[in-house]
C-alpha cells in the first residue's frame, strides 16, 4: 500500500480583531436555547413505505434539565408546549443528561421542525382540555 505524503502546514487564519463590546449592554434572550438532533429512527416520510421501521420509530419529546422544569413547573412527563416562532406540544422528559438553560427536542417534531421552532424557545405546561 502507498504511504500517505507529510501533511502540510495547517492553515492559519488571519489576524482579525475581536469587536470591542466592553461598552455594550447586550442582553441574553428570554426562554431556553433550543438545540436538536435526529432520532436515529423517528416518523419521517422516508419511512413511510418500510411499515416495519416506522413500527420501530419514537415518539418526539422535549427534555429540560430539573432547574428549568422546576422553574416552569414541569414534571417529567407532563404534556408541555414547546413556544418559538411555532408551537409543538410533547411530553417532557426531565433528566441532568441535559444542560441547563437549553431544551432538546428531536429535528423533526410532530411536523414541526426544530429549525421552524427558532434557536430560543419557551417551555409551559400545555393547557389542559376540558371535557364538554
Amino acid at each position: 500500500m502507498a504511504a500517505l505524503p507529510p501533511r502540510g502546514e495547517p492553515r492559519r487564519w488571519p489576524d482579525v480583531p475581536a469587536p470591542d463590546t466592553a461598552g455594550d449592554d447586550v442582553e441574553a434572550p428570554e426562554g431556553l436555547r433550543l438545540v436538536s438532533s435526529p432520532l436515529l429512527l423517528e416518523p419521517h416520510p422516508a419511512l413511510v413505505d418500510a411499515p416495519d421501521l416506522m413500527a420501530t420509530a419514537r415518539a418526539p419529546w422535549v427534555a429540560l434539565h430539573p432547574d428549568d422544569a422546576d422553574a416552569a413547573g414541569i414534571r417529567d412527563g407532563d404534556d408541555v408546549a414547546v413556544s418559538g416562532a411555532a408551537t409543538v406540544h410533547l411530553p417532557a422528559r426531565v433528566t441532568r443528561d441535559q444542560a441547563a438553560g437549553t431544551a432538546w427536542v428531536p429535528s423533526h417534531a410532530d411536523g414541526v421542525t426544530a429549525a421552524t421552532l427558532g434557536a430560543t424557545v419557551t417551555v409551559a405546561p400545555a393547557p389542559r382540555e376540558e371535557p364538554a
